[in-house]
């Protein structure tokens, strides 16, 4: 099944590179993740030794998510103390450099089902320099 969302991804690569200024050359590792109640995913950076991919994905698979079941994604910002939270969202797609601090926080225990994602890193022929760290699509 995860061979199927990585030709996803590969699909996208044009549009990862328009809006990230990134251009992807290959998906270096890729899970799904089902975050059940309970489940929750600790700060951390996804810091690799070279040669390290250079960019995070996340894509949503979760349908009709509640900001109050929990399960946000944070990604920290500039300043160390802040963080931007992000609702699962169903086919959204968040992008991050690496390394870039982020987390999900817990998911309640009054969630009605699991929070489901397709996730990996990108390797890239190119990086340019950015002001943005992450970058997050939905419709």
């Amino acid at each position: 099944m995860s061979n199927d969302f990585k030709l996803i991804m590969e699909e996208v690569y044009d549009d990862i590179e328009y809006i990230t200024g990134i251009k992807p050359s290959y998906i270096n590792g890729s899970f799904i993740s089902s975050y059940e109640r309970g489940c929750f995913l600790a700060p951390h950076s996804d810091e690799f030794p070279p040669p390290a991919p250079c960019m995070a994905f996340v894509l949503g698979l979760t349908e009709k998510w509640s900001p109050h079941w929990g399960g946000l994604t944070h990604i920290a910002g500039k300043d160390p103390l802040a963080s931007t939270a992000i609702l699962p969202k169903y086919n959204s797609l968040v992008l991050f450099k690496i390394p870039t601090w982020h987390m999900v926080t817990e998911v309640a225990q009054c969630a009605p089902h699991n929070r489901v994602v397709y996730s990996g890193w990108i390797s890239a022929e190119s990086i340019p320099h950015s002001e943005s760290s992450f970058w997050f699509l939905a419709d």
